[in-house]
């Protein structure tokens, strides 16, 4: 699980000022300035009116206009002064973050050893990384992820890239990823913090609510799983055979 984190500038402007759950501070005077230069720019990058464009008698013409105002902001966006402060504190984060996966890696790596019975990917990621008040954790294709976000309980990060790197291993189905949360948000981040309980964190449920119920069918064929020499390759195949249908369906 060869992990190595980057940057990218103009992914850290869009997510800090488009995405619902931002909390990136001191950003209004640099949208309130891109939104008055950028008006067709931002509204495409901001709630694209894909319908509208397509409708269009000449959409090439509009679709051109929208994506080159588009690319003028964020141009225009990663250079201003209000935006140095989130790049410094992006990189702050990011120097953390790496020496943090860097001195657990080992530790992580035979954990799910044990856990899985299969040895952890022996592949190379790249984590982009955002500022964490963004709250972004996801796939940007084959062995890339984006992350970003607060430490919410101990081991946080550590615990969901892990998580995003087991998707290159197991898919992404809603079974698969029930299974990844089980192994990462539950066995691994228990073990990891020496302490904690399936599913819930102070009585909140951990990870994607469409996954909980499926997890909870899982939950004691899953414990016997961990005490057992199946591998999680097999546990994934004999569960599909098994589990109702109505439970994946109900979790698309």
């Amino acid at each position: 699980m060869n992990l190595t984190f980057s940057i990218n500038k103009p992914l850290l402007l869009v997510s800090a000022i488009f995405k619902k759950t931002s909390g990136v501070e001191n950003l209004t005077s640099l949208k309130n300035r891109l939104w008055e230069e950028h008006k067709i720019g931002y509204q495409f990058l901001k709630d694209p009116d894909i319908f509208g464009i397509f409708a269009s008698r000449d959409f090439i013409k509009e679709l051109t206009v929208a994506t080159t105002d588009a690319e003028a902001l964020v141009e225009n966006g990663v250079t201003s002064e209000e935006f140095r402060a989130v790049i410094t504190e992006t990189e702050e984060y990011k120097n953390w973050l790496e020496k943090e996966w860097d001195q657990n890696k080992a530790r992580i790596e035979h954990e799910l050893k044990g856990i899985l019975k299969i040895d952890p990917p022996n592949e190379s990621f790249e984590a982009v990384v955002v500022h964490p008040k963004i709250g972004l954790g996801r796939s940007l294709g084959k062995n890339r992820l984006a992350w970003g976000h607060s430490e919410d309980w101990p081991s946080y990060s550590l615990v969901y890239l892990a998580h995003e790197m087991l998707h290159s291993v197991l898919g992404s189905s809603p079974l698969a990823h029930a299974i990844i949360e089980l192994t990462t948000d539950n066995e691994l981040r228990i073990r990891l913090n020496g302490s904690g309980e399936y599913l819930y964190i102070d009585e909140k449920p951990i990870g994607h609510d469409f996954l909980l119920e499926i997890e909870k069918y899982l939950l004691p064929s899953w414990r016997e799983f961990l005490k057992s020499s199946e591998n999680v390759t097999e546990y994934l195949k004999r569960m599909e055979k098994e589990i109702p249908t109505t439970l994946i369906k109900k979790s698309r």
